[in-house]
């Protein structure tokens, strides 16, 4: 996040979009999709994702459980995922994370290449996420207010030491229209270690239409960077003054 830190605390960061189409597109996506990105993304995993459906204007109808398919599909070295489902893009980028700029790239080429198979569509939901893990020392206990700067506060007589906690807030912007879902929390990590959780997630959920793809392109390069600014300036404020000098 920001300029290149020495202890970097990302873990993975992802681009997420909603799309509005016709059965036809979502049926066919994914396969088209690969077609175009397998030189650089080889790897690909079918994912099934449950849903409850139910058919409406049935008296006494049954809900079904169905089963969309996802496929997911990974660079060699494992630094990048794109992910495609019924209506959905996901981009992750996952460790080494180079720079924005490198990752901004290539959530504009997934797109690009998305809207140019699926023709007619509706852009419904876009979100820019980051998820850090701020790793305090191995040994003894440490205090939350050495890492963050939002912490929870409870009067007596519970102030007492925590096992574990866990806030969300949502923060409204209007340029662009969007929330910020600002989660921390303290977690387990794969290492058996515990860390501290600071997710970062801007959200655009206003329906757009676009009359043509360049101008679809040109809207996605400004909002892109005006998420990135808005997670940017939330990652440094949310951080002790102090754990943000050491991390760089």
């Amino acid at each position: 996040m920001g300029e290149q830190l020495k202890s970097q605390p990302l873990v993975e960061a992802l681009c997420e979009f909603q799309f509005n189409l016709d059965d036809s597109n979502e049926l066919t996506m994914p396969g088209l999709f690969y077609a175009e990105v397998r030189e650089e993304f080889p790897f690909q995993t079918p994912v099934d994702e449950f849903s409850l459906q139910v058919e409406l204007g049935e008296v006494g109808g049954v809900p079904q459980f169905v089963s969309p398919q996802r496929l997911q599909l990974k660079r060699t070295d494992g630094s990048a995922m794109l992910q495609i489902g019924r209506g959905r893009l996901i981009v992750n980028r996952l460790q080494p994370y180079v720079s924005w700029e490198d990752f901004r790239e290539l959530i504009f080429k997934a797109f690009t290449i998305y809207i140019k198979l699926c023709g007619t569509y509706t852009l419904k939901r876009i979100g820019l996420r980051y998820i850090n893990h701020l790793i305090p020392p191995a040994e003894g206990g440490f205090k939350i207010d050495d890492f963050l700067t939002v912490i929870p506060l409870f009067p007596k007589p519970i102030d007492r030491p925590m096992n574990g906690f866990q806030q969300v807030y949502e923060f409204s912007y209007e340029l662009p229209k969007a929330a910020l879902v600002h989660r921390t929390a303290v977690v387990a990590i794969p290492e058996g270690d515990t860390a501290i959780l600071l997710d970062l997630d801007f959200i655009s959920q206003e329906t757009s239409t676009f009359q043509d793809n360049a101008k679809a392109l040109e809207w996605l390069r400004n909002w892109l960077d005006q998420a990135h600014e808005r997670i940017e300036e939330a990652f440094i404020s949310s951080l002790n003054p102090s754990y943000y000098e050491f991390l760089k």
